[in-house]
């Protein structure tokens, strides 16, 4: 009596994606560099983000604000 060929595991999809991207792999080997490591840095990138913030909350008013001097 033979026996059938067992079948494969079935991945799943984050295991795919995993496997095309090699994302554990990228996060494992990346340095961080160690001119980052600098309130320079940080500051810009504070000043970055609120600069984000201060367009997209200004374009948010300027659709809603009615100017009314009543």
């Amino acid at each position: 009596m033979s026996k059938a060929p067992a079948l494969p595991r079935r991945r799943s999809f984050g295991e795919v994606i995993e496997d095309q991207l090699a994302l554990r792999q990228l996060l494992r080997e990346y340095l961080i560099p160690t001119e980052t490591n600098n309130i320079w840095y940080t500051l810009g990138g504070v000043l970055a983000i609120s600069l984000v913030l201060e367009i997209l909350t200004g374009m948010a008013l300027s659709m809603r604000y009615i100017p009314d001097a009543g």
